[in-house]
């Protein structure tokens, strides 16, 4: 314990505290006094949201987003579930960024993902579209797609005792008619499975977690449909009314652009509210607010991409204005 010099400061608080002692209604006033002017206790970190581990394919990786917010490589969902946490949550730990070649190997990167999830002891684990491929994709005999892929792929999840939020498997017709960077679409009809073997999929789904109270899921095929078919979205009080393909999702159709990511989160969110431990609190549930903080987020690197672009030019300019000139010069 630290012991001060007295001074006219501490003299006056033993005043105070003296009155405090010899009169019963000074002293009500002063604990009345402190009550309203005491700042009000800091919330932790909520447990169950403080170590998150994200898990999947493309969607997870951010695939394609780059170009849109003017970044030099793509940022992962973990970004935006990160903006959606609420003030308190600000200290939690978000990690995994999901593979752009999950469709190639899931079972492979699949297990490879879960292990190096489970290593760091993950109090809350995001696999929105982990099971995507297991599903989608062209059946080999060393990559079993459809149901069976898709059993696999819940018995690696398994592995986890923590909290999980998955997703169902959405219906993609759509992005058959998508433009990619290669300018066709970036899926394949042959990769896809007949409408019968996708609600087996999505049942197999709902069933496995139904029986797992620490599982949640999110209902990415309901919400893909509604987006397709122009339909408003409504979640925890918000509706989004202008709701297109064009409103969520990028030119291949599939893979979704900044506000696509933002009611991603929304959903996210609310899925992992419902979970025990966790609750609406823990959240921040108003789209403008969680765009506002992503864009926040990465207006430095956006800077510094802004400027690295304009040095390219720059140099590409000079370049070219030298090759121009020794056409000139051979021309005479």
């Amino acid at each position: 314990m630290k012991y001060l010099p007295l001074g006219l400061a501490a003299i006056g608080s033993l005043m105070l505290t003296w009155a405090a002692i010899t009169s019963p209604a000074a002293a009500a006033s002063s604990q009345e006094t402190a009550s309203a002017t005491a700042e009000p206790a800091r919330r932790e970190v909520t447990p169950l949201v403080s170590n998150v581990r994200l898990i999947g394919a493309s969607i997870t990786a951010g695939f394609g987003n780059a170009a849109e917010l003017k970044l030099g490589r793509n940022t992962p969902l973990s970004k935006f579930l990160a903006a959606a946490w609420a003030d308190h949550n600000q200290g939690a730990k978000f990690a995994g960024g999901g593979s752009n070649a999950f469709f190639r190997w899931p079972q492979t990167t699949g297990a490879s993902q879960v292990r190096s999830a489970r290593a760091a002891a993950p109090t809350l684990v995001i696999a929105l579209d982990f099971l995507f491929w297991y599903g989608f994709g062209n059946v080999r005999a060393k990559t079993p797609r459809r149901t069976e892929g898709v059993a696999q792929g819940l018995k690696e999840l398994e592995a986890f005792e923590c909290p999980v939020v998955i997703g169902t498997i959405p219906n993609v017709d759509h992005a058959l008619n998508g433009v990619g960077p290669l300018g066709g679409p970036v899926i394949f009809r042959s990769q896809f499975p007949t409408e019968p073997e996708r609600a087996a999929m999505n049942a197999m789904i709902i069933e496995w977690a139904g029986e797992r109270d620490h599982v949640q899921v999110v209902d990415v095929d309901g919400i893909f449909r509604s987006i397709v078919e122009g339909k408003p979205l409504t979640l925890r009080g918000q509706t989004q009314e202008k709701v297109g393909l064009s409103s969520a999702v990028q030119e291949d159709l599939l893979h979704l652009n900044l506000d696509g990511y933002v009611w991603t989160a929304m959903a996210l969110c609310d899925a992992v509210a419902k979970l025990e431990g966790a609750d609406e609190g823990d959240f921040v549930f108003e789209a403008a607010k969680i765009r506002a903080r992503f864009l926040a987020s990465i207006a430095d690197a956006q800077a510094k991409q802004a400027e690295r672009t304009a040095k390219r030019l720059a140099r590409e300019a000079t370049r070219e204005a030298a090759r121009e000139a020794a056409r000139e010069a051979k021309r005479k």
